[in-house]
């Protein structure tokens, strides 16, 4: 592992310096070929790929992990896409002002650079697109970064065999072959010793947050410390309010149902928690048949003995409290298998001090009911939750002032508010938020989807009086990339001043 931290870094520290030394400067041609290479030779070899992961994980080839190859792919190209615009470096110009008393101003010109090797710890439910290519791979390289991958425990083989696809990828590229390595040691002393190498600058995790707390927490402890991008959990609590009860309870069952077996309830946007008015004449009908829905859905595998494990654990401590009333109660058949679990209780419940194991995810088919009474209980509820990835609002034509006053609560709370909706299904997009507060994202304001997700692996530099020729092409007064800049205060696409001498 150290050797191969070493050599990337050696990797990254030549192409800076060619970077710097003529017209290729400020090029993202490579990036973006490098990525289009690993899309080609992931394609190449879709049918093997999908089958080990299919092997590993246990999860469907058949709708599952074909359409998670297909988002692998489009989530790369996406990057390619946003490099070759190339807007995402936020080039900024100041142009000096000699004459300006009481001293002149310099020529200020600024941009995102790569920050080095970046380490990435796989996800261990989405052995593809949040895997050995997944997304913080792809930011981390669009970036212009080497990237050293951490293997998770459910899908070595998988790994290793898109590592093989990106090495190849690598070569017919014209890039280092030292830019991209797998690790296939899955040990927690592996884990360590990246996050503590020196060289490694930052790191990308998606997990629990008990694992992802200590890798924040060990990366604090360097000498130098460096950030720890991390996706650690979320609740995804969703509000229904009287209006959208009293419209369309029965479809509202129906898909949240559907969202909550999504992935037999192992995504980070799972829906936790449901908010519902006690008193509606429809609430006792809405709950019914969600949990007759749930009911009816077949045990499932889970993705490793250890999230079956944790799993049942949660649900039993769940069954075990007296404030709860237990609709569904899961089974656990098998090594692996498991089916839903839904319970209820109220908002008073939920709000007890120092009662945390409601608010707490747990990743399975699970979802909580909470009855409020009124909307200031609702919000009580809302603002107990900790950071999410996503807060879901469900309202009738009558209920938009309701919804005004929960929508600031929301975006206080979570990444991505989504109206008449699941938070289920995340696309790739340059608007995506995929992050939060903490636990959902640390540090927050940032997100691990879309193109905003290169910006986590970048830094900004300012150049001063900066001779023309030394410009990258991003800085440079004709600005031959055609991106949208911001000079002197104002987006433009072309720089319409004279050339500085």
């Amino acid at each position: 592992m150290v050797h191969a931290v070493t050599l990337a870094h050696q990797a990254f520290i030549e192409a800076q310096a060619h970077a710097s030394s003529g017209a290729s400067r400020g090029s993202v041609t490579d990036l973006a070929a490098l990525l289009d290479a690993i899309c080609a030779e992931m394609s190449s070899q879709r049918e093997a790929i999908v089958s080990i992961a299919h092997q590993e994980s246990t999860l469907p080839i058949e709708p599952r992990l074909q359409g998670e190859f297909d988002r692998t792919i489009n989530q790369l190209k996406h990057f390619a896409e946003a490099i070759r615009e190339g807007s995402w470096v936020q080039a900024t110009i100041d142009h000096a002002l000699p004459d300006r008393k009481p001293v002149p101003r310099p020529d200020l010109r600024s941009m995102l650079v790569p920050i080095g090797p970046v380490g990435v710890f796989d996800a261990g439910n989405f052995p593809l697109a949040f895997g050995a290519a997944g997304n913080d791979v792809a930011s981390a390289l669009a970036a212009g970064n080497p990237v050293i991958v951490k293997s998770h425990p459910n899908h070595p083989r998988t790994n290793v065999l898109v590592g093989e696809c990106i090495a190849r990828a690598l070569q017919s590229a014209g890039v280092s072959p030292h830019w991209y390595t797998v690790l296939p040691d899955t040990s927690p002393d592996t884990s360590e010793q990246l996050v503590m190498h020196p060289s490694i600058a930052a790191i990308g995790f998606t997990g629990s947050r008990h694992i992802g707390r200590k890798l924040i927490d060990l990366a604090a402890t360097r000498a130098t410390p460096i950030p720890v991008f991390a996706e650690m959990g979320s609740l995804n609590p969703l509000v229904i309010l009287s209006g959208a009860l009293e419209e369309s309870w029965q479809a509202i069952a129906s898909d949240l149902s559907k969202s909550i077996l999504l992935g037999h309830g192992q995504f980070c946007t799972r829906p936790g928690v449901v908010l519902i008015p006690k008193d509606h004449p429809n609430a006792r009908r809405f709950i019914d048949t969600l949990a007759s829905t749930l009911a009816a859905g077949k045990p499932q595998s889970m993705l490793s003995d250890a999230t079956c494990h944790s799993y049942q654990k949660a649900a039993d401590a769940l069954i075990a409290r007296n404030d709860l009333t237990i609709h569904v109660r899961p089974t656990f058949p098998g090594a692996r298998g498991s089916s839903a679990l839904l319970a209820e209780t109220t908002a008073g419940a939920f709000l007890r001090e120092g009662d945390e194991i409601l608010r707490d995810e747990i990743f399975g088919p699970a979802c909580l009911v909470v009855t409020f009474d009124s909307l200031d209980e609702a919000i009580d509820v809302l603002q107990a939750v900790s950071g999410t990835l996503t807060v879901s609002l469900h309202a009738g034509s009558a209920d938009m002032p309701n919804v005004a006053r929960l929508l600031p609560v929301a975006q206080g709370l979570a990444g991505r508010v989504v109206f008449g909706g699941y938070p289920t299904g995340v696309e790739v997009t340059h608007a995506m938020v995929h992050g939060g507060p903490y636990p959902a994202g640390h540090p927050g304001g940032v997100t691990s989807i879309g193109s905003a997700a290169i910006a986590r692996f970048s830094r900004p530099v300012c150049v001063q009086n900066c001779p023309s020729q030394l410009l990258p092409l991003a800085l440079q007064d004709s600005n031959p990339l055609h991106i949208l800049r911001k000079i002197d205060g104002r987006w433009r696409t072309i720089e319409d001043k004279p050339q500085r001498a």
